[in-house]
């Protein structure tokens, strides 16, 4: 497990080991918290025009959208979650994004399992809901599923 580090905002350098950095559970809480209110402030409108991001912090999530030159965060009620197992909050997200009709929700992980029961649980959604599911490839470091 790599060490923690205080992740004290944008202005903080880069790490030098990413994979190291992200395995401390403590970072990646941090480094998400940052985002999140790096990403929610004006000077970020320009960059992120046109588009809306979901980021989820602390069993919340939170819209990110940019309205001209201001940012709007608002905390989406529906994918609060005190669940412990990622591969169902996964499944929670991908239902919301066939909920606000997104052209893709991708799923981008090492961990079979979540692989694995994203696609089952998406296949039987595609066949209810004719919502398409596209499987990319699998390779030993990522698995990866998209829903079209």
């Amino acid at each position: 497990m790599g060490d923690k580090l205080i992740v004290s905002g944008g202005e903080m350098k880069r790490p030098k080991d990413w994979k190291v950095f992200l395995s401390n559970d403590d970072n990646k809480v941090q480094l998400v918290k940052v985002l999140l209110d790096t990403w929610s402030s004006a000077p970020t409108a320009p960059i992120l025009h046109g588009r809306e991001v979901v980021l989820v912090y602390e069993g919340s999530a939170y819209m990110l959208r940019s309205t001209g030159d201001a940012m709007s965060c608002v905390e989406i009620e529906s994918l609060q979650s005190d669940q412990e197992e990622t591969d169902t909050r996964v499944v929670l997200y991908c239902l919301y994004a066939q909920e606000m009709l997104y052209s893709t929700a991708r799923v981008k992980t090492p961990d079979t399992d979540i692989f694995f029961s994203s696609c089952c649980t998406m296949l039987v959604v595609s066949l209810i809901s004719g919502f398409y599911l596209k499987q990319e490839r699998v390779t030993q470091s990522a698995a990866s599923t998209s829903v079209n």
